[in-house]
């Protein structure tokens, strides 16, 4: 007789493979915590800008951009160690960081009491249910 094989659990990912827009929550020593956001443009950005604004109508999203947060879910996942964080420092250019340094640049948040660490979303790249990119969202 064939061994009964259990098959293993299927897990399923904090987050998928990919690239999300997300706000930063929380920062660990090799982790990061975020609350994903739909980074929306164009007809969707103004769509969704009427919805949640019933008693404006007819605009559109300011600046051809809405950011919505479907869900208030936070996620904490591990990040790649040598990760590269790529800031804006308040101007459209990146420049790179190390995910070491990125505590300090936070600490230069302009809105330190809403709850997020910095006043713009920021772009993750996730393979494998582990953060191995992260980018700072251009706000114009």
């Amino acid at each position: 007789a064939t061994p009964h094989r259990n098959p293993a659990p299927h897990r399923t990912p904090v987050l998928r493979d990919g690239r999300h827009s997300a706000w930063l929550t929380g920062i660990g020593t090799r982790t990061v915590t975020v609350d994903v956001v739909q980074w929306l443009t164009g007809e969707a950005a103004d769509a969704a800008y009427q919805r949640d604004h019933p008693d404006v109508p007819d605009a559109e999203a300011p600046n051809g951009f809405y950011i919505c947060n479907a869900t208030p879910r936070l996620r904490t996942l591990p990040v790649r160690r040598d990760v590269p964080v790529r800031v804006l420092d308040g101007g459209a250019s990146p420049r790179t960081i190390t995910f070491a340094e990125l505590p300090a640049y936070l600490a230069g948040d302009p809105a330190p009491h809403d709850g997020r660490l910095w006043h713009a979303p920021f772009q993750l790249t996730v393979r494998g249910d582990r953060v191995i990119a992260i980018e700072e969202h251009y706000l114009p």
